[in-house]
């Protein structure tokens, strides 16, 4: 058995580590070894079902330095993000192929002009900064190329995310991780993506590009392309991956306890003690709800086979969980706008702020009830049917709620105590998407 080490900070991401994920990784392995044809790929999944390993685990088997890993959840903190979000994902992309020396030789000329007597630009030194700033903490490659770079002034009419990637060796594989972080600018990023398809290269001449969401309506329209679609390009590839079941669970956590010294192998060849871990480990299996990330994160905190039954362990991972939860239900609700506001012809004159102070209303009452109706959303807290209706398809398809006979159940114990929890929708987000040009919500 090899040494996973399941912890976020030392994770080996090694295909063997995953457990319960064996279709997924023969799939995903499949497509990002399709050179002829070079396949996109959508992996979609609530957070903490191990989206991010799974990629990253795939591609490290196939070709670890092939990999440009562009973090969208950290790179949202940067300053020039929120301010231009694509233009800090085409920025942070160029950098990190640079680093990464995945950039083709011609790219040089296009993207940097060498400043006069080899003296630092000042100009390029606060473009890096203010994109790189929040990620530079133990980043040693990121501050040496800073310091690389500041050498050249960029050449900034030509750095846009498309020209970017196809300026990018053929054998990168480029994965944006979790892409619900560009809220209203993920039409933009469909552009230029379309972009980089529209062009006419021979696909075995294009970058791999693999993309990642935690909320279904934002990366449906990747999956679902179509010539009305105003995301239409080439149709992503779907991996789908839901909570791991309760044996694949107790397996992850066995392997887990192995790993730390916790459990020993010789200890489950006896049937009796293999029996007695396997029932200790149930309800953590159960009550965590199948979510790799929260089964790691309880794993750590056993130091010995007593601690099994330590409830408080137990509920202290459920309340991470649930934060992610509420975190969920928010993006699900500010997608849902996204969408709904793409769709719709008249302009509403409903604030932003008033808007998500009703779908909190909305979702707080669902919660404590369980179960409701779609007049919940639009007659009692009076969300306007098109929002009400993608909101509702959206937690169907993130399998929170399923329909029964006269309305909808939640399905999920810990999605209904975060609905129940959530107390303000987006408090940071309202100021950003309150600057998105074409929300008629203002």
């Amino acid at each position: 058995m090899s040494k996973c080490k399941y912890s976020k900070r030392r994770f080996v991401y090694s295909t063997e580590c995953l457990i319960g994920r064996k279709r997924e990784v023969e799939n995903l392995k499949t497509l990002l070894t399709n050179k002829e044809e070079k396949p996109w790929v959508a992996v979609v999944g609530l957070r903490a079902t191990g989206k991010t390993t799974l990629v990253r685990s795939v591609i490290n088997e196939i070709d670890k330095d092939s990999e440009l890993y562009i973090d969208i959840e950290l790179l949202k903190d940067s300053p020039l993000f929120q301010e231009d979000p694509l233009k800090a994902l085409a920025y942070y992309l160029l950098v990190v192929a640079d680093v990464r020396g995945l950039l083709k030789d011609s790219a040089h000329r296009i993207f940097f002009t060498p400043t006069e007597h080899k003296k630092s630009s000042k100009k390029t030194a606060k473009i890096l900064a203010k994109l790189l700033g929040p990620l530079l903490s133990g980043e040693s490659e990121l501050q040496v190329e800073i310091q690389k770079l500041s050498k050249f002034e960029l050449n900034e009419n030509m750095i846009c995310l498309s020209n970017v990637l196809l300026h990018l060796k053929t054998d990168a594989r480029v994965f944006f991780d979790e892409i619900q972080h560009l809220t209203g600018r993920i039409s933009t990023f469909a552009e230029q993506l379309r972009g980089v398809f529209q062009t006419p290269k021979d696909p075995s001449d294009k970058p791999w590009i693999i993309i990642s969401g935690s909320v279904i309506t934002a990366i449906k329209p990747f999956i679902q392309a179509s010539a009305k679609d105003a995301f239409y390009l080439q149709a992503f590839e779907e991996i789908k991956l839901d909570t791991l079941s309760v044996q694949d669970s107790i397996e992850l956590l066995k392997r887990c306890l192995i790993e730390k010294g916790v459990l020993k192998k010789r200890q489950l060849q006896d049937k009796t003690m293999r029996e007695l871990v396997e029932s200790l480990l149930t309800t953590p299996a159960q009550e965590l709800g199948g979510f790799p990330r929260a089964l790691v994160a309880y794993c750590e905190k056993i130091k010995t086979l007593n601690d099994l039954n330590n409830k408080d362990i137990i509920n202290n991972i459920k309340s991470a969980v649930k934060a992610q939860a509420i975190e969920e239900l928010r993006h699900i609700a500010m997608m849902s706008v996204v969408r709904a506001d793409q769709e719709r012809e008249k302009v509403s004159t409903l604030t932003l702020r008033e808007l998500f102070k009703r779908i909190k209303r909305a979702y707080n009452e669902m919660g404590t009830k369980g179960a409701f109706k779609k007049s919940l959303l639009i007659k009692t807290h009076r969300i306007p049917k098109d929002i009400a209706e993608y909101l509702i398809d959206a937690l169907k398809e993130h399998k929170i709620i399923s329909e029964i006979y006269d309305g909808y159940s939640i399905l999920d114990p810990l999605y209904r105590e975060a609905m129940v929890s959530i107390n303000i929708i987006l408090t940071k987000d309202i100021k950003k998407i309150m600057k998105v040009e074409h929300f008629p919500f203002q």
